[in-house]
């Protein structure tokens, strides 16, 4: 099997059913070492996929495969990521931005009416694909993927839980080592939050996504006053 692609977490491969030839995004979750609240967070990402199975913009599972060593959960292919595809076009025409934008809203506000709440959106993140075999810029179709940062905690404590260029400035801002590694003026005149809210992370990050589908840039590396565009 190819690799498809490698996280932190997790190694996604090609896989094929020998029977049908369908092309399946095997994503393998390893086991070894993990304490029972990591591998109980593991088999949390495949019930949450199972709940929001019926949304169209959301990747399907079929099914999950559990090893000594890997919980493997067997996906719904696509043919790329919302990140290539946004460097393809160094941008997309609004009316396809605001296609594309309105599935991945439509996604994320089903996600929430289950009360789960991604923590991670970007645009490697969510998966693109289209009808035949031909690209075709009108017929594209995101699908959101990668639950596994997902939380169902409408206030959390778990600061820091994402992708810096799409978090919110509170998430950000009460990150322990981001503390220990700002300025000290910063850090002087930005008291640290007891909590954040990961529905209001997510419609934040969704702002940041919509800028990259518009421009293909992103507006800032981090969101506070270490960076001079934000």
């Amino acid at each position: 099997m190819s690799i498809l692609g490698e996280g932190s977490f997790a190694v996604v491969f090609l896989g094929k059913d020998l029977q049908t030839q369908t092309s399946y995004a095997v994503k393998c979750l390893y086991k070894t070492g993990l304490t029972d609240h990591q591998l109980s967070l593991q088999l949390r990402e495949a019930s949450q996929l199972q709940t929001l199975a019926d949304h169209p913009n959301i990747v399907k599972l079929y099914k999950t495969i559990q090893t000594r060593d890997c919980l493997f959960l067997v996906l719904e292919r696509c043919r790329t990521d919302l990140f290539d595809a946004i460097m393809r076009h160094d941008g997309f025409a609004e009316p396809t931005a605001r296609r594309l934008f309105a599935q991945l809203a439509d996604a994320v506000a089903m996600s929430h009416s289950k009360r789960i709440y991604h923590r991670d959106l970007k645009p490697e993140n969510v998966l693109v694909t289209y009808p035949g075999d031909i690209y075709a810029e009108q017929d594209l179709i995101v699908k959101l993927t990668d639950f596994g940062l997902a939380t169902t905690d409408a206030v959390s404590t778990e600061f820091g839980c994402g992708s810096v260029r799409y978090m919110a400035p509170e998430c950000l801002a009460g990150d322990a080592e981001w503390r220990r590694n700002a300025p000290a003026h910063i850090i002087k005149s930005l008291a640290a939050p007891v909590a954040y809210s990961p529905p209001a992370n997510d419609v934040w990050s969704l702002g940041i996504i919509l800028i990259n589908l518009l421009t293909g840039k992103n507006p800032w590396v981090e969101p506070s006053a270490k960076d001079k565009h934000y």
